[in-house]
């Protein structure tokens, strides 16, 4: 809970810094530089980069993840600016063979 009251203020802030970031109809959580993010991401909620891919329009999609399991997904451009996708708890990685 303290993760999104923290990624909520720091929306706000960056909803008052520029206009509300969108793409192609899809809101996002928060929008700044990359660096902002990671080090963010890493020092307030031990999260670091676990997974990342381009996805079809050729940005970068990264998941960082903490060992008690909380997440955040980020789309980056190619100037280096980052938008929030999704954040959660209980990240779980499922082995082939294991699904339900």
């Amino acid at each position: 809970m303290r993760k999104v009251a923290i990624l909520t203020l720091f929306l706000l802030a960056s909803l008052a810094s520029s206009a509300r970031a969108e793409h192609g109809g899809v809101a996002f959580i928060a929008c700044n530089a990359r660096a902002i993010f990671v080090n963010i991401l890493g020092s307030q909620y031990a999260e670091s980069l676990s997974y990342q891919g381009l996805n079809d329009t050729d940005k970068l999609v990264e998941v960082f993840i903490s060992d008690t399991r909380t997440w955040t997904m980020l789309i980056t451009t190619a100037d280096g600016r980052s938008c929030i996708l999704l954040v959660g708890n209980y990240w779980e990685v499922v082995s082939e063979g294991e699904e339900e």
